[in-house]
């Protein structure tokens, strides 16, 4: 808890983390959507390869609105923790498994 947001705060450090967090998520995702798994499960599994809490926290949180409704590209955007772009790819990468969603 109180070490990973530590992480995230130290001046260089901090950004660099995050950065390295990001990477591990969108690396995971790819790696599991190519793989075929449901949207849902590869937001969780990407979330504990993170290793950080605060982050862990905010894609279980994540994982709760997109099974409450809430559009998958849209609750990253809800979160601070998580840079604009994330939501962009989370469509993307939707959108690439499912074609006839973008042909209405």
């Amino acid at each position: 808890g109180m070490i990973d947001k530590l992480k995230l705060k130290f001046p260089i450090f901090g950004m660099l983390n995050k950065k390295l967090y990001m990477a591990r998520f969108n690396r995971t995702m790819a790696m599991l959507i190519s793989a075929g798994l449901p949207m849902l499960e590869v937001i969780k599994t990407s979330g504990e390869v993170i290793n950080n809490s605060v982050y862990t926290k905010s894609i279980l949180k994540m994982t709760e609105d997109v099974e409450n409704g809430m559009p998958l590209s849209k609750t990253p955007q809800n979160d601070k923790n998580f840079p604009p772009m994330v939501g962009h790819t989370v469509t993307i990468d939707n959108d690439a498994r499912n074609p006839r969603s973008r042909e209405h």
